[in-house]
């Protein structure tokens, strides 16, 4: 898991009391530390991020597979 310590990213996207934020697998942070806790949370999201990525890809690759191989042609629309 990557996290981005005095991020200016993070600066600029976090409102309120909002001081870390998990951005397309990626951890950001206005702090300079972070505790085990906070780095376990975020790590399931990165985790799930990743999990819910793959199971999308995996299901787009059969749909278009399956659909080819039927004959027919699916549209992203």
């Amino acid at each position: 898991m990557k996290i981005y310590y005095d991020s200016k990213l993070a600066k600029s996207l976090l409102f309120g009391s909002f001081k870390t934020c998990m951005f397309f697998g990626v951890v950001l942070t206005e702090c300079t530390a972070l505790s085990e806790k906070v780095k376990r949370h975020e790590g399931i999201h990165v985790r799930q991020y990743w999990e819910c990525l793959a199971a999308g890809v995996v299901l787009w690759f059969l749909l278009h597979v399956g659909a080819a191989l039927l004959g027919g042609h699916v549209s992203a629309w």
